[in-house]
């Protein structure tokens, strides 16, 4: 793998901007989508708001973090990591060609009472590497988030010389028809995924306010508050993970906040001049890869060929 000159350098565990030696490493993006305005959409009378401990109407701000976490609220998030098949619905699995790297996309339920939510986790030779993050995009003036509250209407799996790929399809229940899909490819030394959003009623002009993509470890995770992509890693007794995108249009760039001291949560660039809004958009609309890519030690990181796979 080939690194340009021009590339920014890597953010590493301690939120250095050294470089690790892997100058310019995962970074790519191609065409610009069309731009509009948004769809207002109201939220039946019958799904009610959470509130928080502020006795705010919501559980979260505008970036989808969870305020309050009591003991139960960390109980709960620790038996959510392990999502036996009593908690999770409409779970799909794809494994890699080899079966050694396990994605899994379901529904969980993020707190008790609260909305369900789009989550998926990755195993590593059968041991999470990931644990349940959810998934999901904050349209500006529309509640609830796109990606929750869903429900799956079809899932289709193929493959390729490289890698095994999943492609699942959801409706929001109790929305207008708001829909969302989750592409998945996973290959022998990491996974992608990205969100599809075809092309529908209800978002055919929308605003994104951000992206709530997270990224759930087993271990805590030792970063600055806010960190650029592409991150490295490390993870205790199997190496080192990578975190990276491949952009697609304008979908801006992303960076990586903490939500807790074991996740992060995706964060975009903001447009020049809209504090709120990070991207104008229509339908059918395709977001970057979010990659995730596993190794031995820094240098199997920099010898994996998933970003040129993506970018074919």
């Amino acid at each position: 793998m080939r690194f340009g000159a021009t590339a920014k350098p890597l953010a590493d565990a301690r939120g250095s901007d050294r470089s690790h030696d892997c100058k310019g490493l995962f970074s790519s993006k191609s065409p610009k989508p069309r731009a509009c305005r948004t769809l207002t959409v109201r939220l039946p009378a019958t799904v009610k708001p959470l509130a928080d401990e502020r006795g705010s109407d919501r559980s979260r701000d505008r970036k989808g973090v969870v305020f309050g976490k009591t003991a139960s609220h960390l109980a709960f998030l620790l038996a959510l990591s392990f999502v036996p098949n009593a908690f999770a619905l409409d779970d799909r699995t794809v494994a890699s060609p080899d079966g050694r790297i396990v994605f899994r996309v379901f529904v969980a339920p993020q707190e008790p009472g609260g909305l369900s939510r789009l989550a998926y986790q990755v195993l590593v030779q059968g041991k999470l590497a990931v644990e349940t993050s959810y998934l999901g995009l904050d349209i500006e003036n529309q509640e609830p988030l796109l990606g929750e509250n869903d429900g799956l209407l079809s899932s289709k799996t193929d493959s390729a010389a490289d890698y095994r790929s999943l492609t699942a399809e959801y409706m929001q229940n109790g929305s207008i028809g708001r829909r969302i899909d989750v592409e998945i490819r996973v290959y022998n030394d990491g996974v992608a995924f990205r969100y599809a959003l075809p092309r529908q009623t209800p978002l055919e002009e929308l605003l994104i306010a951000d992206e709530v993509t997270e990224f759930r470890f087993p271990q805590k995770v030792e970063t600055a508050a806010r960190v650029p992509l592409p991150l490295i890693l490390p993870q205790p007794a199997s190496g080192w993970i990578a975190i990276t995108e491949v952009r697609s249009g304008a979908w801006p760039p992303a960076s990586l906040a903490h939500l807790d001291a074991n996740a992060l949560v995706t964060r975009l660039a903001r447009r020049p001049g809209a504090p709120s809004l990070a991207l104008e958009g229509t339908t059918p609309l395709t977001g970057p890869w979010r990659v995730l890519i596993f190794g031995a030690d820094k240098d199997r990181l920099m010898q994996s060929t998933i970003l040129q796979s993506l970018n074919r």
